[in-house]
C-alpha cells in the first residue's frame, strides 16, 4: 500500500478518535474533504472501522453505488443526529469524477461549526438562500 494513503487513514482515524473523546460532532469539514478523495470500499474502511458510524444501506442509482451511513455509539446502537450519504458523483468533460458527501445534523451547533471551518478553509459564501430555519449556505475557493 502506497505510504501517502497510509498517512491519510491515519489522520482519519486519529480525527476521528479526536471526535469520539469529546462526544461532539462525529466529523470535521477536514475529515469530509479527505474522504472525497477516497474509494468507497476506502471510505467503509475507515467509517465503520472506527466504530462511530454503521453502513446502513447501500442503493444502486443510475448505475451509481450510494452508502448510508448512521453514527453508532460505543455499544453499536444507533444514535439519531448525524448521517451522511457517499458515492454519488457526476464526471467532468476532462473525466474526472466529482464526488458527492451528503452530511446531514439535527444539531444547529454542528451545521454553525462547520460553516466556520469552511471559512477557516478559505472559501467565503457566495450565496445565503432561506429556508425554514434560514440556513442554506453556498461556498466557493476564494
Amino acid at each position: 500500500m502506497n505510504p501517502d494513503n497510509m498517512k491519510k487513514y491515519l489522520v482519519i482515524i486519529a480525527l476521528l478518535f479526536c471526535a469520539t473523546v469529546t462526544r461532539a460532532q462525529t466529523l470535521a469539514f477536514g475529515d469530509l474533504i479527505d474522504l472525497a478523495t477516497l474509494s468507497l470500499p476506502q471510505i467503509d474502511l475507515i467509517l465503520v472501522k472506527t466504530g462511530k458510524f454503521k453502513v446502513n444501506d447501500k442503493v444502486e442509482v443510475d448505475g451509481q453505488v450510494l452508502s448510508y451511513y448512521q453514527t453508532i455509539d460505543k455499544d453499536k446502537k444507533p444514535i439519531k443526529g448525524e448521517t451522511m450519504v457517499i458515492g454519488a458523483y457526476r464526471t467532468t468533460n476532462d473525466g474526472i469524477k466529482l464526488k458527492t458527501i451528503t452530511y446531514n445534523t439535527v444539531y444547529l451547533a454542528y451545521v454553525d461549526n462547520l460553516m466556520n471551518q469552511i471559512k477557516r478553509y478559505g472559501y467565503r459564501t457566495t450565496f445565503h438562500g432561506q429556508d425554514r430555519d434560514n440556513q442554506i449556505y453556498i461556498f466557493v475557493i476564494s
